[in-house]
């Protein structure tokens, strides 16, 4: 279909739709959501949509910058905050993001990446781990050094922008392997059950027969 990845209704629900309904339900007060392509598609299914006080604020992208520099260019929204989440919403979980927030405030890390071990880790993003902390990663090897697979979920602190540059234009492939390279990023296992929908039809027809099959359609 030709619809916005994040408009993908999974079991009867847009990705978008139940990633914002979980940001309210945890208690989220500002999310930054960023729009690229039919974006104007994405803002017109928003403006039907009450999110029961939570602020959203939208950035339409003009033209595709990527999703580091896209992190770059609006760094101002995460100013003077302790940390901040980021999230792909092409990503189904049922995971509790509260936890891994919690996590992160125990330990003295610029980062904490989500991680999950999927039963097909080719062509995905591979973090290699010791003692808890990310040492290596790299964005769809073609030696997988791990099967730990980045689950498009990470918390961070505003000082990953002493590593960035408007040079950077993919997190996964530009931004995540310099972060690792200072030493501060964590490692948190997921094992709730957790799907990338994109890649192809078939692969997205598996997602929502998973999620029907784990009993999660209404959720």
């Amino acid at each position: 279909t030709d619809i916005p990845k994040c408009l993908a209704p999974v079991c009867g629900r847009s990705m978008l739709d139940r990633w914002l309904c979980k940001f309210s339900e945890w208690k989220f007060s500002d999310v930054f959501v960023n729009l690229s392509y039919k974006s104007d598609t994405v803002l017109e299914h928003l403006k039907n949509m009450n999110w029961d006080g939570m602020r959203l604020t939208l950035f339409k992208e003009k033209e595709l910058l990527g999703t580091a520099k896209t992190l770059f260019y609006n760094k101002k929204f995460v100013k003077g905050e302790y940390y901040f989440g980021i999230v792909y919403a092409d990503v189904w979980t049922s995971f509790d993001m509260r936890r891994m927030i919690t996590f992160h405030k125990r330990r003295p890390s610029m980062v904490t990446l989500g991680l999950h071990s999927p039963p097909d880790y080719t062509g995905k993003g591979i973090a290699v781990v010791k003692d808890g902390m990310v040492v290596g990663f790299e964005e769809k090897p073609k030696n997988p050094k791990s099967k730990f697979v980045w689950a498009g979920m990470m918390i961070a602190h505003p000082s990953i922008f002493t590593a960035m540059s408007m040079e950077m234009r993919d997190i996964a492939n530009d931004l995540l392997p310099k972060l690792v390279e200072t030493g501060r990023v964590s490692a948190f296992f997921i094992d709730d059950p957790t799907y990338d929908i994109g890649g192809s039809i078939e692969k997205y027809k598996y997602v929502n027969e998973e999620v029907k099959r784990l009993g999660f359609a209404s959720l």
